[in-house]
């Protein structure tokens, strides 16, 4: 990340080549700061509109831009001449300036996207003005990249630049107020370079210490591994939300993302966490963090690569478990390992589930979603009949939603609740209610 605070105000600037299009030259020009670059395009007039605001308003000389020219502008010899003394007069400029870069120079060299002081002075006079306004109308959730996050952590460890010490809508500390008081915090990350910037958005660190408030933290395609100081979290966290991590291959990944060894350690529990949302990672098993949650009461682990459950023994307030399009085949041993008797709401849509015997004594379960697996006897539907809450089921995609007279079969199994059971979203018709008595009664009378 650029800092010229900490670089000494030394910009290097080129112009590195140029290109013309629909009869118009735009001049690349690169810029780097210590170790990051970034490369920008301008046309002549682009300079010239620069040229007239620091002269006007910065003593700049007028003749030290390079003229126009009107007759013979796409020449390449007069191109060539042309790239050569624009390139001079960008680092006569900032040479001339680098004490006090003027706005219109900074926007200029688009130093306001990578600069770490000047990318928070805009986000402090934001804080200054409309902050209060801002958390106070509801607006209580705010979305950061790790860009930003990263410039916070930064400028945590910095003196005061200047530029804030002379303008008291610029101070850092209306920052810091800002995120002290927010209660939902979301991180946008990404793998992708920054701009055009040799800066990659995912490989920037951070740390989440400043907020102090936090109810709820949401983290899209961020790197797990450069967050520090989340423990900081545990005592105030409502719901915990990582999407699409790459590194996230167990839940000790994120609830011991702070932990060197990530060794499971009581005096390490979310406290308050009741929301785990971890879906669409790269999570192959369930292991003993799950402990640090005793309060979980929704756990989505969505499009994960889970096999076998394991490790929710512990969580005996959880009422909701999202398990879609993972990897799970055998359910045998699923009531043991889950211990919950609050269980409403259970999907295991897209898995490899054959057998539902292991579902039996879910006695609280009012919502089953079984789409898209290998279920194909009647007598698996018997195990989940006796569930008596029970009025919510989805075998939409299974071998036994194409025998003849499936719903019928299906609504049979329940008796004298059929009449309560949605079957694949669909409430049962009077003529199915019909037929389903009629067999009833018959098997009665046998």
């Amino acid at each position: 990340m650029a800092c010229l605070f900490s670089n000494n105000s030394k910009i290097n600037i080129k112009i590195i080549s140029y290109s013309i299009k629909e009869k118009v030259t735009y001049y690349n020009i690169e810029v780097q700061v210590g170790d990051i670059c970034w490369s920008l395009n301008h046309r002549y007039s682009d300079f010239a509109e620069l040229n007239d605001k620091l002269v006007k308003d910065h003593c700049l000389s007028k003749d030290l831009l390079p003229p126009k020219k009107v007759i013979g502008n796409l020449d390449p010899t007069f191109l060539a001449k042309r790239q050569a003394d624009l390139e001079a007069y960008l680092q006569n400029v900032v040479s001339f300036l680098e004490k006090s870069l003027p706005k219109c120079l900074i926007e200029f060299l688009h130093l306001v996207k990578y600069d770490i002081n000047i990318l928070l002075q805009d986000f402090a006079l934001f804080c200054f003005e409309k902050g209060d306004k801002y958390l106070t109308m509801g607006n209580q959730t705010h979305s950061f990249n790790p860009l930003q996050l990263y410039a916070i952590t930064t400028r945590l460890k910095q003196e005061c630049p200047v530029e804030e010490s002379l303008h008291q809508e610029l101070d850092f500390c209306h920052i810091l107020d800002f995120c002290n008081n927010l209660r939902n915090l979301i991180v946008q990350g990404s793998p992708q370079h920054i701009g055009t910037s040799n800066i990659t958005y995912n490989q920037l660190p951070y740390e989440l210490s400043m907020f102090k408030k936090l109810t709820k933290l949401y983290l899209y395609n961020a790197d797990i591994n450069q967050i520090s100081n989340l423990g900081t979290l545990r005592n105030e966290l409502v719901e915990l939300v990582v999407n699409k991590s790459s590194n996230l291959v167990s839940p000790r990944d994120i609830l011991l993302c702070d932990q060197v060894h990530r060794t499971v350690n009581h005096t390490y529990v979310w406290t308050h966490l009741t929301l785990l949302d971890l879906r669409k990672n790269q999570i192959t098993h369930l292991d003993e963090s799950l402990t640090l949650v005793p309060n979980l009461e929704v756990l989505n682990l969505e499009q994960n690569q889970i096999e076998t459950i394991s490790n929710l023994s512990c969580l005996t307030k959880l009422k909701k478990l999202n398990l879609n399009q993972n990897q799970i085949q055998d359910l045998t041993n699923f009531r043991t390992e889950l211990n919950s008797n609050n269980l409403i709401e259970l999907c295991l849509c897209e898995n490899r589930v054959t057998n539902l015997d292991g579902l039996k004594g879910l006695k609280s379960l009012q919502s089953l979603d079984l789409g898209s697996n290998f279920v194909s006897d009647l007598e698996e539907i018997e195990s989940i009949s006796c569930l008596n809450q029970l009025t919510n089921l989805n075998l939409t995609g299974n071998p036994i939603a194409t025998i003849i007279d499936y719903r019928i079969k299906i609504l049979q199994l329940f008796f004298k609740r059929a009449d309560q059971l949605v079957l694949d979203s669909e409430k049962p018709t009077s003529k199915e209610i019909d037929c389903t008595n009629i067999l009833n009664a018959l098997l009665t009378s046998q």
